[in-house]
């Protein structure tokens, strides 16, 4: 019945994308209800929309969050979100050094 149901949602999904699910990446060692804080964090918009999990086996680091992005908005958003935190540059020569 649930595969039947979602199976039906998709056309819905295509024709009105602010009801589809809003995709959450799990990183390793995050729980479901931390990965939801910090997303919402990114998109406050997501803000009661159903949400799907997707479970990733790597660390959160910017580059991992940069590559669970599922849309330009969510680019933008992480962007902003590394960039407010010293950006890309700053977390290289911290690794580097």
């Amino acid at each position: 019945m649930r595969r039947l149901t979602s199976r039906a949602e998709e056309p819905i999904e295509a024709l009105q994308p602010e009801r589809a699910p809003v995709r959450v990446v799990v990183f390793r060692n995050e729980t479901p209800q931390l990965a939801m804080e910090k997303h919402l964090k990114l998109r406050p918009e997501h803000c009661g929309r159903r949400c799907r999990l997707e479970f990733r086996g790597d660390e959160r680091n910017e580059a991992s969050e940069l590559f669970g992005a599922h849309s330009l908005d969510e680019i933008r958003a992480v962007l902003e979100a590394i960039e407010s935190r010293g950006g890309i540059g700053d977390h290289i020569a911290r690794r580097d050094a």
